[in-house]
Parts: structure tokens; sequence; C-alpha cells
């Protein structure tokens, strides 16, 4: 996987998770396009080293920070809205204010990031963000062997090839194009319904950070 190919897969992330259907609270996994949650947790890492490689002052650091926070986040969000295209039409059938649709938006947080689930059991062994971004740090931006190093440590085939110049600019529309989407987000009047499951997943994400201490 080169940067090019990095910022793919997390453009077409980005747009699977702000949804096709802006009413709905569940996202279809099919408009993940195949990539896998190995690859796309792989393709967030690169862009956090490349991003990492160009700060160097305190603003460019606290930005530095901010991604990485975002894209923890944002990886822990495909178990608890991602579902199967099947489950995604029958939910979207139910009338939104119902009961029953509430309890089985609760069914399907749950079963998403439950230890019962063989992937989320996989994800929670994978590197976090955090983690991954203090590697970075501990390379140092101005190690010769940088990227080797970081194609290493994420258990890629390092080449020289894979290093795609003029990549900054695609970067650079990335984070714009996740900043209007942010903007198009925040200026939405949230229903019930999508407060309610945002508490459901602030409760399961607390559950697992306390569970981890």
């Amino acid at each position: 996987m080169n940067l090019n190919k990095a910022i793919e897969i997390v453009n077409v992330f980005g747009k699977a998770l702000e949804g096709k259907d802006t009413t709905s609270i569940v996202r279809r996994k099919s408009d993940l396009k195949g990539f896998t949650l190995s690859e796309i947790d792989t393709a967030h890492k690169l862009i956090i080293a490349r991003n990492f490689e160009l700060t160097g002052t305190p603003e460019g650091d606290h930005i530095f920070e901010k991604t990485v926070g975002n894209f923890g986040g944002s990886i822990h969000s495909y178990f608890i809205l991602f579902v199967d295209d099947k489950e995604f039409n029958e939910l979207e059938k139910m009338d939104r204010s119902s009961n029953n649709y509430k309890k089985q938006l609760s069914i399907s947080a749950t079963k998403g990031a439950n230890e019962n689930n063989p992937e989320y059991r996989k994800f929670l062994q994978l590197e976090s963000m955090e983690s991954f971004s203090n590697f970075c740090r501990n390379v140092g931006r101005n190690d010769p062997l940088y990227w080797q190093k970081i194609y290493t440590h994420l258990g890629l085939r390092y080449d020289t090839d894979l290093l795609i110049e003029n990549v900054d600019n695609q970067l650079r529309n990335l984070e714009t194009d996740h900043s209007i989407a942010k903007k198009k987000h925040d200026s939405k009047r949230w229903s019930k319904a999508q407060i309610w499951i945002c508490v459901i997943i602030i409760a399961i994400s607390l559950y697992f950070i306390f569970k981890e201490w």
C-alpha cells in the first residue's frame, strides 16, 4: 500500500461514514467498496505518518494530535455504525420514532462492538492510533530511514517506488473534504433517535475504556 492508495481508502471510508442517506443513523458496509478493516486501519496510519512528517510547529503538532484522535474514533465507529445491507434495509423500513427501532439499533451497535465478534477481537489486537503516533515520534521525522521503519512497523513491503510523490495536495484535499463533511454534519438538526444512538455509542465506548483500565 502506498500513500495514494491510503488516501483513496480513507476517502472511501469517510464518504461511507458520512452516508448517502444523511437521515440514516447506520451505514452500509457495501459502501466501503470491499476494503477490509485491516486495510482501513493501515491506510489511516499511513496518513498519520505523513502528517507527522509534515508537522514541526506547535500549531502543526496540535492539528496532528486532533487528527490522531479523530481517526481513532472513526475506526471504532466501524463496529457501531456499519451493518450488512440486509440489516440496513430492514432498519430503514421501520418507524424511527418507535421503541422497536431503538431496540434494533441498540442490538446492532452492541453486536458489532462485542468481544464475541471475531472481527472485533481482531480489532482489539491492532495497535491504537495514539500508540502508532507515538511510534512516529520515537522514530523522528528527520530520520533518513523514517519511511522504511514505518512500513516495516506496519508489516508492509518497503520499496522506495511505493513512496509516490506529489501526494500532499491530495492530503490537503482529504482534510478539506472531511472538514466540509463535518460542517454539513454539524449543521443538521439531530432527531431524537440520532441523539439516542449517540448516547448508546458513548456508553459502549466508555465501557471498553474503563474495562481496559
